[in-house]
């Protein structure tokens, strides 16, 4: 073990910073003791953080469950491993790692049928406990995965959006020369852009933003569509040989995003709900619509646990691009003015860096 890694910590005097929501916009920074780990646990320096809708909806109470009163936040994290268990054998101090905290079990129902994202027997180490927006956190020997070389901590941080979004497009079945539309460019509608264009896909995003559209042009949109302008679906359908688009994407998690992609597929064409929807609503569709169409309307729910070392070889290859997502760098200290401009939708992804 690294002797300047134990004085760092040392020098903390076991204690450092972590944020925590109390309840709606009651969004703290306090000082907490260092996770203690145990003989199957890593200590883990956290190096960047991004802020991810899931912890948005908790800070403004719009989806709660965790079952705890207090909570911590971040699951979008990478960092430096400080120090190791004595069961750990795969990873050793220095090491940078990205971290993915779902561990499926491997002999369930899901697990054995190629869908572990879904397995009913899986491992975590919470992120409410043990969250990425902390200065250390701790991770399982399974959930770490090695950051290339040439792949910045911030980079790494969008590991697991990344594989969220591979899942959506294996579930879509992009094939050559699809007509994809995107409705909504946030980051993960502009990722979801570029692995379209992997697969060989023309891709039309959408958005009522003009700044995030242009930043999905210079990210390889064929054609952009401001939603809040016009006839939106007569726009896509005029980009599309006035059939619709082969694949939606709907990357926005509200009922006019939702409907806006099933007003713009064509006859047998695939609509993708990416986005989860908080609070909830409920749609007035016509059965119809479905039955004499052949649309097929489906769902993308996290990812299974081998996609995640995929999605950091992707970053690795270069063949995505995620700096050019990320509009601010925060420490710390500043996370609630992060979470309200993710609320406020102003710039694009908010990466918090705990040890500036």
């Amino acid at each position: 073990m690294n002797p300047e890694h134990n004085l760092a910590v040392f020098m903390l005097e076991g204690r450092m910073k972590a944020a925590f929501i109390y309840g709606p916009r009651d969004l703290r920074v306090e000082e907490v003791d260092i996770p203690a780990i145990t003989d199957d646990l890593a200590l883990i320096k956290i190096m960047a953080c991004g802020i991810c809708p899931t912890e948005l909806r908790a800070y403004v109470g719009s989806r709660t469950g965790t079952g705890l009163a207090v909570r911590r936040t971040g699951h979008e994290w990478v960092g430096e491993v400080v120090e190791v268990g004595r069961n750990i054998t795969g990873v050793q101090v220095g090491d940078r790692v990205a971290i993915n905290n779902r561990i499926p079990c491997g002999h369930c129902y899901y697990c054995v049928t190629g869908a572990d994202r879904f397995c009913v027997d899986m491992t975590r180490v919470r992120s409410d406990r043990y969250g990425g927006h902390a200065q250390y956190s701790v991770a399982l020997e399974k959930g770490m995965f090695p950051i290339p070389g040439n792949v910045s901590y911030v980079e790494a941080a969008f590991a697991e959006p990344v594989s969220c979004c591979i899942n959506a497009i294996q579930n879509c079945s992009i094939h050559l020369g699809d007509d994809v539309l995107i409705v909504g460019a946030g980051p993960m509608g502009l990722i979801n852009l570029q692995l379209s264009r992997i697969r060989g896909a023309r891709v039309i995003v959408s958005d009522v933003i003009d700044e995030r559209l242009e930043k999905a042009k210079e990210l390889g949109a064929d054609e952009i569509v401001n939603s809040a302008s016009g006839d939106f679906t007569k726009a896509v359908r005029d980009l599309t040989g006035g059939r619709g688009a082969d694949v939606v994407i709907v990357s926005v998690g509200n009922r006019v995003a939702e409907m806006q992609g099933l007003d713009a597929v064509r006859k047998k064409g695939t609509v993708m709900f990416f986005g989860g929807t908080w609070p909830e609503v409920r749609l007035e569709i016509d059965p119809n619509f479905f039955h004499y169409n052949e649309v097929r309307l489906t769902g993308a729910s996290n990812f299974n646990y081998g996609v995640f070392p995929r999605a950091l070889k992707l970053m690795s290859s270069k063949l995505i691009r995620l700096e050019p997502l990320i509009s601010h760098r925060l420490p710390l200290n500043r996370i609630r003015e992060g979470f309200e401009l993710v609320e406020r939708r102003e710039g694009m992804k908010v990466m918090m860096l705990p040890q500036m």
